[in-house]
């Protein structure tokens, strides 16, 4: 691991200037091979600065994020749409994949979705607003990872894309935050300390797959997980109150509404503290 406190902010680097400068050349009816490598690296520096920023280090897992997308590039043979759904299908930070079984894992998704703006113009979304948008029948897996690691991302105020069924279906806007709000009064009448949250870990250390733990047992591992990379101490006092008070602030609207401001800044030469900190 490289040390908490050495970020390279590899976004304002030289090089990664250089791959959102071809990115922008990507062009399907010409050679669009170098552009689409260009922009998987430039998302490989965001994802590696948003890493850092929320856990204070680098890791295997990052350094290798998105690893084979650029040589699959390389194959004549495969089209643009075909290295995606590989990719996709083969990765287990994908939900494709259905590859998903740790907590590493979800945050690995995590950390895709949530960096994903800074490099890709064409998916202006925070993690959150990536999967109510896209994977809402992940919400049961990835709201927990969600709540735990940037908790001021649930709200019912979120940027919302004019094309979709959430700004267009009024409907359909108030079943995924049914969906939302169903997920966060479960984690908010779940009682935490830290005999509890022992138990819990107890049994994901046997090697159980994250599928078969609830919502507020993934969300108590992902802050586990977190206070471990980040050596702190959890407050399960703190844990309570944050989370009914997010819980008693979306239960008083019945659907998402459009802001222009609910994206997330990441301050990359930084490390964001963890809310639930002693």
């Amino acid at each position: 691991m490289v040390e908490k406190s050495n970020a390279y902010r590899l976004l304002d680097s030289k090089l990664c200037k250089y791959f959102k400068k071809q990115s922008d050349k990507w062009d399907p009816n010409k050679h669009w091979r170098w552009p689409s490598i260009c922009y998987t690296l430039a998302h490989k520096c965001a994802y590696l600065d948003c890493e850092h920023y929320l856990t204070g280090c680098y890791s295997w897992r990052g350094l290798f994020h998105d690893f084979s997308k650029p040589f699959m590039y390389m194959f004549p043979w495969l089209n643009e749409d075909e290295i995606q759904r590989r990719h996709r299908s083969r990765t287990p930070h994908h939900v494709e994949s259905e590859m998903f079984c740790s907590i590493p894992h979800l945050v690995e998704m995590y950390i895709d979705w949530e960096c994903a703006f800074l490099t890709k113009p064409d998916k202006p979304l925070n993690a959150f607003g990536t999967l109510i948008h896209f994977y809402p029948e992940y919400i049961r897996y990835m709201l927990p990872v969600c709540l735990a690691l940037n908790v001021k991302s649930v709200s019912s105020d979120v940027w919302l894309h004019s094309w979709h069924e959430l700004y267009k279906d009024e409907n359909k806007n108030a079943k995924v935050f049914g969906d939302v709000l169903d997920v966060l009064k479960r984690i908010s009448n779940t009682y935490f300390s830290q005999e509890w949250a022992l138990k819990v870990k107890k049994q994901y250390d046997l090697g159980k797959s994250i599928t078969q733990f609830n919502p507020e047992e993934i969300f108590m591992l992902t802050i586990l997980w977190h206070s471990e990379k980040m050596n702190f101490e959890i407050d399960y006092n703190l844990v309570d109150g944050v989370v009914d008070q997010v819980y008693n602030e979306m239960k008083t609207h019945s659907s998402f509404t459009h802001s222009e401001t609910s994206k997330v800044l990441l301050h990359t030469s930084e490390i964001k503290q963890s809310t639930y900190r002693a």
